[in-house]
């Protein structure tokens, strides 16, 4: 899986990131078929104890 950062905006707060980008999968069925889903994702980070933890991830594949 390949995946690419487009926009980070941290929240003024400094305690609350926002990641917006796109993904790419790839695999081999046990049929040989080759399969490939694109899409988009967002994450939401949180600093937790100084540490930035991802808080939520949510991918939506492209429609074909």
């Amino acid at each position: 899986m390949t995946s690419k950062t487009n926009r980070l905006e941290v929240a003024k707060s400094g305690d609350l990131a926002y990641e917006f980008g796109e993904y790419k999968l790839e695999f081999d069925r046990q049929n040989n078929e080759h399969v490939v889903i694109e899409g988009t994702y967002v994450r939401t980070w949180k600093k937790v104890d100084g540490q930035w933890m991802v808080d939520l991830h949510y991918v939506r594949p492209n429609r074909k």
